[in-house]
């Protein structure tokens, strides 16, 4: 599907939608109660269109699967870039098709269906911009849904549906700011309301394994 579209689409669509969400995510969160997201076991990731972004996101990938089960949600045209480490099995990667508008719905309906199947408990939505990834989150299903905190960013509402919001830091590197993303897994002191993260990220949290390249490209 053209980009132009998708962004008019993301833009006319999505900003009612998130305002639809935002009531309907913290009517729940006030019906039901909080959840302790140091507790959830199966830990969804969202990151659709960028495919350096979902290598990036290894370290924090890396750090999470050392005591969850993770999964992650890309298109499918991306799906490459995740599998480079290996680090999500194939079997809890879903792909979305983005080919035409109504390959899209119909896959973010089964999408929906498959993160009840799965009991996904937590979302971490790297997107910084997109209102489409933040519906996903709040229609997942998963109690506790984590990502980026920008009050500041005008014009790019996407309405308040985390209830585990993450400062963006511009002045950090991408990856340090997705590993901030997975600090709600693991602080168990942490107020659910503060955006901060209040420790440093160490540069040597930033890892990525080697990658051999398949023996028949290395013949070439």
């Amino acid at each position: 599907m053209n980009i132009g579209v998708m962004r008019k689409i993301d833009f006319w669509c999505g900003i009612p939608l998130t305002t639809v969400a935002t009531a309907w995510t913290g009517l729940n969160d006030l019906l039901f109660a909080a959840v302790d997201a140091t507790k959830a076991k199966r830990v969804l990731f969202i990151e659709l269109s960028e495919m350096g972004s979902a290598v990036l996101v290894d370290p924090a990938l890396k750090r999470v699967a050392k005591t969850r089960e993770v999964y992650f949600v890309i298109f499918r045209k991306n799906s490459a870039s995740l599998r480079i480490f290996g680090t999500v099995p194939p079997e809890r990667i879903f792909l979305i098709r983005d080919g035409s508008l109504w390959a899209l719905a119909w896959d973010t309906l089964r999408f929906f269906a498959w993160c009840r199947r799965e009991r996904i408990d937590a979302v971490v939505d790297l997107e910084l911009f997109s209102r489409f990834t933040a519906l996903m989150s709040a229609f997942s299903g998963a109690a506790v849904r984590i990502g980026f905190y920008n009050p500041r960013s005008e014009g790019l509402y996407r309405g308040a549906i985390v209830n585990r919001p993450v400062s963006y830091n511009p002045h950090q590197h991408i990856a340090k700011n997705f590993i901030a993303l997975t600090e709600p897994l693991f602080a168990a002191d942490r107020d659910p309301h503060d955006p901060l993260v209040r420790r440093e990220i160490r540069d040597d949290e930033i890892q990525y394994a080697g990658v051999e390249p398949p023996h028949d490209a290395q013949e070439r």
